[in-house]
């Protein structure tokens, strides 16, 4: 059973990982690897040319980038967690008094950004608590205590209910796969069988073959044979 303490350590760990994450991904895919045409478009609306826009949003995919490294470094710190704050809610307002009209799409900056600043709050209130009671570490421990738990939940699982279940399963398959090999061994012996039948059959049928041409013979008469020996033997003359 999870502790308060490490429930909320959990929490607050994921929540700044998705936070540096996002940072990270918004500052290099868009701005330095497939140049999104939203921000480009974003950038020009204040009358900056072209070369201008693509300078400032990769300078921007640089702040952002660093932005999300410092807040994995600084682990337990809040002010990384208060910049990332600032940061989304200056461009939010400059969305929304620049481009509104991008607020109306499906996947938005005003949705993320919501979801971005509630993940900041999270980790912020949690780290108001005494680091001691929620056992803030660095992002190395957080990662490591995180496997562990999931390997002892996982563990614990299986030997109150999964592992009953597995074992029975193993053991219906092990029936299944020890009656289909009996199986296929009788149908084995059995073609063996009618295999062997055959060629009893066929050996009895040449023996009485051969018994009628041995009782065919003895009943010719002897003339008759030499008859035909004398014949075989003029025709080899010849």
């Amino acid at each position: 059973m999870k502790t308060t303490e490490e429930l909320l350590y959990q929490i607050r760990g994921l929540a700044r990982i998705v936070v540096a994450f996002s940072f990270f991904y918004q500052g290099l895919v868009p701005k330095w690897l497939t140049h999104d045409e939203v921000a480009y478009r974003l950038v020009a609306a204040h009358g900056l040319t072209l070369s201008q826009s693509s300078w400032i949003l990769h300078i921007t995919g640089i702040l952002e980038i660093l932005l999300a490294f410092w807040l994995i470094k600084a682990f337990i710190a809040k002010t990384p967690l208060w910049v990332a704050g600032v940061t989304v809610t200056v461009l939010l307002l400059d969305t929304l008094f620049v481009a509104p009209s991008m607020l109306g799409a499906s996947i938005n900056a005003l949705t993320f950004t919501a979801a971005l600043l509630a993940l900041i709050g999270i980790d912020i209130l949690i780290l108001n608590f005494d680091p001691a009671e929620i056992k803030a570490h660095q992002v190395k421990q957080y990662i490591r205590f995180t496997r562990d738990r999931m390997l002892y939940e996982f563990v614990k699982r299986l030997e109150l209910k999964d592992l009953p279940h597995l074992m029975h399963t193993l053991t219906q398959l092990r029936l299944k796969r020890r009656n289909k090999n009996r199986l296929k061994q009788k149908t084995l012996l059995k073609n063996g069988e009618e295999a062997s039948s055959e060629i009893l059959s066929e050996r009895s049928r040449a023996q009485d073959y051969r018994r009628r041409q041995r009782r065919h013979s003895d009943l010719t008469p002897r003339s008759e044979r030499l008859s035909r020996t004398e014949s075989d033997k003029r025709s080899d003359e010849r």
